[in-house]
């Protein structure tokens, strides 16, 4: 009797050691994927480009430059208008670069808008660090070249990250448009869905809370979200346009991921608009 109550102790002492054991395996490794996520973070939110691509062949396209007020040097491109229409400038996506967005500048040149867009901080052909002052600054500093370079109206348009950017730009400065395309409440927003496991909310180091500025924003938006995006769920734009100033629009895309939204056919549905 003895030797069988001594056993079960040991049986006891045993599983009680190997519980022990499993779940400092479970907070070590737990512990280190949340040091590797915010060790990591912003090379997951700004994955620049390495190599900038070439630069494209359109008729009227000038590559420019321009000075940020902490002086960064940015490289851009820059289409003049024809007659009156505006010019359109764009902010594109987190993993994307200016030159990748020649069909954008060839289909609004075509229609005689002008078009400008200018690379972020850190990206190919950039000075500095990227961060969400940073890209904020560039934003501000696009806009003001293109005002100072052109005596025409601005319709912003963007995709993605860029829409924060946007969306900032319209709450400091006054452009005549916003268009948002696969926009978002808040990068933390975002990260809080996707790693839900972690305290994402209080470790992240660029939130960019489009959702606390864009009650500034009093210029008509439009925007575009495909219901296929598994990138930025259409519920971040929903959630953003909800909090939005009238005048606004929402249109939703069946069958669009978060790429796609920059098809053909949704830029023309998007000439048609700034075209009002």
């Amino acid at each position: 009797m003895v030797k069988v109550i001594a056993r079960q102790r040991t049986w006891a002492q045993f599983t009680w050691t190997s519980f022990k054991t499993v779940v400092c395996i479970m907070l070590i490794a737990y512990f280190g994927i949340l040091a590797l996520v915010y060790q990591q973070q912003t090379n997951m939110l700004f994955p620049a480009p390495q190599v900038r691509s070439k630069l494209p062949n359109i008729n009227g396209l000038v590559e420019t430059k321009l000075t940020t007020p902490d002086q960064e040097i940015l490289p851009g491109w820059y289409i003049a208008p024809q007659g009156l229409n505006p010019t359109i400038l764009f902010f594109h996506g987190n993993g994307d670069q200016i030159n990748s967005f020649s069909f954008l500048a060839a289909q609004f040149s075509a229609q005689g808008f002008g078009f400008a867009a200018f690379e972020y901080r850190g990206y190919p052909g950039a000075t500095g660090t990227i961060s969400e002052l940073g890209i904020m600054t560039d934003g501000l500093a696009a806009f003001d070249w293109v005002k100072n370079n052109c005596q025409c109206n601005i319709v912003l348009l963007s995709h993605s990250m860029g829409t924060g950017v946007a969306i900032n730009v319209a709450a400091e400065r006054e452009a005549s448009a916003v268009a948002l395309l696969a926009g978002y409440s808040s990068i933390a927003d975002i990260a809080a869905a996707r790693f839900w496991f972690l305290p994402v909310r209080f470790l992240i180091k660029n939130p960019i809370h489009s959702d606390k500025r864009i009650s500034k924003v009093t210029e008509p938006i439009l925007m575009m979200h495909g219901l296929a995006d598994n990138v930025i769920p259409i519920q971040f734009g929903r959630k953003l346009f909800a909090i939005a100033n009238e005048p606004k629009q929402f249109i939703p895309l069946q069958g669009v991921g978060h790429n796609e939204i920059l098809s053909q056919g949704i830029i023309a549905d998007v000439l048609t608009w700034v075209g009002k």
